[in-house]
């Protein structure tokens, strides 16, 4: 619910509240003789109504009054019965009427009256109010000094008329649930009226209706400061209790000035739930501690503890106070007794004043000078008396003693009284005044030495003076006079606190009569004691209003070490007044963000009042103040440097900059406001993608990558419009595949080749390096099939490798290695099937191939032994055809006979069966 923003009524609080309807702040921020409403501050958008507008039916504006979040409120005049009424547009349709629901059941003489809800013609509700023109409670408090009002009758019907209006409406089962001062009206005659029930919660019969509102300060209803604790803690929506409570809260602040408990909302929520209040009589010395204990039990956390009703409350807080009213009227009467100097009603008074309330503000003081009045009234009527009974001297006697206690009594006429009638008396008998009047100036009493001398003179005045006492009796009673009015004089100033002026003159009159007969030496030592004790208040009070808080504590503090007992309760009231201002002068230099200088006077604060409340929290609240400016400006030493370097287009430096600002940030969200990081951030890559673009116009692929990569550091986001990335990895892992090659490894050949590709499946291969590693790649199969001894699959393997590349080199002679293998094999076939020409016609052609073909099986050696061997049986089967049959059979017989007998030995067996050969060692290709 917000209040009206009108320049005469309190500030739209934190939490959006409604415009408090039914009033209007009559009372300028200056009070003048002439009431006049001022001109609120418009809403965004205007007013809805203007001034002379008809709102509806027969009701039109006479003046807007404020606005809310929820509603506009106008002063409006019924155009034909001349009533005044406030009536509430509702922006938003359904806020607001709970509190026409509310309050339009509720009909009492403390609670502004709700006449009717009525729909515009836009189906707007809007809801008519009695119309009471005057000022908020709270704008009474803000007007008054030290934003508190006094203890008297007044103050006590503000109290006692709202809690019968909160009973009334606890009567009629309704909560108001947000009782503050801002919803208090007073009228121009101090009546006050309760007001906007936007929050009030109607209470069943057998139970209150739970609320789905939280213990959050937003979402619970009502204004934190005046929630009662248990509102807060449980999340309740308010009882009778609850009202007692903030009713309680708002007396309060009206008797002291402030709130028990202070602080942001985290910090006051913790403390009004769990924490004591601040006494009300150290936040206002002049309370009784009676009405202090009535205050506190309204506060009671325990809502069982607080009374019973609203009105009880009242009654308590008034009986508690009469006593106080009635000292304070009862003050008041004696003071003007005792301005009008009718002595002896002023001292009856005072005297029955002291009796009832002792040590009553200055009642003791008055009740001293009052005293001293009616002792003076005593002597003169004393002195009318004796006059009256013809006993002149003695009335002159009782009034020097009068003129010696007050010299500027004015006792002149009774004085010439006394003299005529004395002189009359003494006419026969002027010898024995003479030598009166002699010996009255023997004994120094030259007052009384005059008047004699006067008597006599009066009736004679050629009386001869024998003995030249009349000069010296005139200049010592001169001189007499002077000393008496030195003394009292210094009396006088000491009874004023004027301890300097009395200092001054009781001096004056030691230099001028040191065996003065009174005792002037004590008087001037009580008055430099006075004086050593007094001035420490009096420059401490001095202190005060120049707002010199620190000073006038010390200065109190001071005054302690010399006379503790010296106006204890003066002293103490104004330490704590000084203490109490401190306080504020060191929140208002936080609110100010004036922190190192809070904290200096929370620091003096503590040190002067270690258990004052909440100093420890306000110095944390002022340590990170002075954290966060000091890194504030950290910061923006930092941030200029940066956009320094950002007008010098050093973007690099200066992104590092702004990136060092965000990890020494800390907690402090640290704005951007000319965007150095994003200008940096663009203008850094712009160049590096630049620079990427030439290094990949020059075939710097890896330069190109790097200085992408340094881009997409900057910037992730950062577009490749040139497709520099996939340009230069695919170039990279193309020149890679290259690399490969080079290093015969066409596997990774062709797995870097399929990467480039996957980056770019149109990017062309001008080197071949596909064809060359699937030939390197066969021609490795075909080295591996030669060295397993495979020529078939090996010139299998190269003759595929030609399809793929006709040029590729047979480095390793792969072709006439596997065409030797391969005749070497048909050769040891042809041996293994003894056809052992054949198998060396074969071994010729091995050799013709590869001379240096390696025999492992022996071929060569063993075919050629076997033919040898054959040649041999051949040239003996024909020997034996020549020498005949029969011999030739005989010879055979006889070789065989010899061979099978091992004899011969220049006969060499011929083979029976095909010769097995023998292996050698492989060869091993020459690569």
């Amino acid at each position: 619910m917000e209040q009206l923003e009108i320049t005469e009524q309190p500030e739209v609080e934190a939490e959006e509240q409604e415009a408090t309807p039914g009033q209007q702040d009559t009372q300028p921020s200056e009070p003048s003789p002439e009431l006049e409403p001022l001109t609120p501050p418009e809403p965004e958008g205007g007013y809805r109504f203007k001034e002379g507008d008809p709102i509806i039916a027969r009701y039109q504006v006479v003046s807007p009054l404020g606005f809310g979040g929820f509603s506009q409120v106008y002063h409006c005049k019924h155009t034909e019965i001349d009533r005044e009424v406030a009536i509430k547009v509702l922006i938003k349709k359904k806020e607001g009427l709970q509190e026409a629901k509310a309050a339009g059941r509720l009909n009492h003489a403390h609670i502004i009256q709700v006449y009717d809800v009525l729909p515009l013609e836009d189906d707007t509700p809007v809801i008519i109010f009695d119309y009471v023109a005057g000022k908020t409670l709270e704008k009474a408090l803000d007007q008054a000094q030290y934003r508190r009002l006094p203890l008297d009758a007044d103050t006590l019907r503000i109290i006692h008329q709202v809690a019968e209006a909160l009973d009334y409406a606890h009567s009629q089962n309704v909560i108001h649930r947000d009782v503050k001062p801002s919803n208090i009206i007073l009228d121009e005659q101090g009546k006050a009226y309760l007001t906007d029930f936007g929050l009030a919660e109607t209470k069943g019969a057998t139970e209150i209706k739970r609320s789905a509102l939280t213990v959050s300060a937003i979402n619970l209803g009502g204004t934190v400061p005046y929630m009662s604790p248990e509102r807060l803690k449980d999340g309740r929506p308010g009882d009778e209790r609850s009202d007692i409570y903030s009713l309680g809260l708002v007396a309060y602040e009206m008797l002291t000035g402030q709130l028990p408990y202070r602080g942001r909302t985290g910090s006051l929520i913790a403390q009004i739930v769990t924490g004591d209040p601040f006494p009300p009589t150290k936040a206002n010395p002049d309370l009784p501690l009676g009405v202090e204990s009535v205050l506190l039990r309204a506060i009671n956390r325990d809502p069982d503890k607080r009374p019973s009703s609203c009105l009880a409350f009242a009654s308590a807080l008034e009986e508690t106070a009469r006593a106080y009213v009635d000292a304070n009227a009862q003050y008041s009467q004696a003071k003007e007794i005792f301005d009008k100097k009718r002595w002896r009603q002023a001292l009856e008074a005072f005297e029955k004043l002291e009796a009832q309330a002792k040590g009553f503000k200055d009642t003791t003081h008055y009740l001293e000078q009052t005293r001293s009045q009616v002792r003076l009234l005593e002597l003169y009527e004393q002195a009318q008396g004796l006059l009256k009974q013809g006993e002149y001297q003695a009335a002159l006697d009782t009034l020097n003693n009068l003129t010696q206690l007050d010299p500027e009594y004015d006792v002149a006429d009774l004085r010439q009284q006394a003299r005529e009638n004395l002189a009359r008396e003494m006419k026969e008998t002027l010898d024995a005044q003479y030598r009166q009047a002699v010996r009255q100036f023997k004994n120094e009493e030259y007052e009384a030495c005059l008047d004699t001398l006067a008597v006599i003179y009066a009736q004679d005045a050629d009386y001869s003076d024998p003995d030249g006492i009349v000069e010296p009796a005139r200049a010592q009673a001169k001189r007499q006079q002077r000393l008496r009015e030195l003394y009292n004089r210094g009396v006088k100033q000491m009874g004023q606190e004027q301890w300097e002026g009395a200092i001054a003159t009781f001096q004056e009159l030691q230099e001028e009569e040191p065996n003065y007969e009174e005792d002037v030496e004590n008087q001037l030592a009580s008055a430099r004691l006075l004086a050593k004790v007094s001035l420490p208040l009096q420059e401490a009070k001095k202190l005060l209003k120049q707002e010199k808080f620190i000073a006038c504590v010390d200065k109190l503090e001071g005054l302690r070490q010399i006379d503790a007992d010296y106006k204890r309760d003066e002293v103490e009231r104004l330490r704590q007044e000084a203490l109490n201002l401190l306080y504020r002068q060191a929140t208002g230099l936080l609110e100010k963000r004036e922190f190192k200088d809070g904290l200096v006077a929370l620091a003096a604060l503590k040190q002067r009042s270690p258990d004052y409340p909440e100093v420890e929290e306000l110095e944390a609240q002022a340590r990170e103040g002075i954290r966060i400016q000091d890194l504030r400006a950290k910061l923006d030493e930092l941030y200029q440097q940066a956009v320094e370097y950002l007008n010098q287009r050093e973007y690099a430096k200066a992104l590092e900059l702004w990136q060092k600002i965000q990890q020494q940030q800390e907690d402090l969200e640290y704005p951007d406001q000319w965007n150095v990081e994003e200008r940096a951030k663009e203008g850094l890559c712009m160049r590096l993608y630049n620079q990427a673009l030439a290094a990949l116009t020059k075939e710097d692929f890896d330069q190109a990558l790097e200085l992408w990569q340094q881009v997409r550091a900057a910037d992730p986001a950062y577009p490749d419009s040139q497709q520099i990335e996939q340009q230069a990895r695919v170039m990279q892992f193309y020149n890679q595949a290259l690399d490969a090659l080079s290093q015969r490894n066409p596997h990774q050949a062709l797995e870097l080749l399929r990467q480039a590709r996957e980056a770019n499946p149109n990017h062309s291969d001008k080197q071949r390096v596909e064809q060359q590693a699937q030939a390197m790649t066969l021609y490795s199969q075909a080295q591996e099939a030669l060295s397993q001894g495979e020529a078939r699959q090996a010139l299998e393997l190269l003759s595929q490798t030609r399809q793929v590349d006709p040029n590729y080199p047979d480095s390793q002679q792969i072709e006439q290695r596997a065409q030797a293998m391969n005749l070497y094999g048909q050769a040891s076939d042809a041996f293994t099937q003894e056809e052992y020409r054949q198998a060396l016609e074969l071994l010729q052609q091995v050799r013709t191939i590869d001379p240096h073909y390696p025999d492992k099986h022996q071929v060569e050696q063993q075919a050629q032994a076997v033919i040898e061997e054959r040649e041999r049986t051949e040239k003996l089967r024909r020997w034996g055809l020549y020498l005949g049959g029969g011999a030739a059979a005989l010879i055979c017989l006889a070789i065989i006979i010899v061979l099978a007998a091992g004899g011969l030995p220049w006969v060499r067996p011929t083979p029976t069966a095909t010769p097995t050969l023998t292996p050698s060692p492989s060869p091993t290709p020459t690569t």
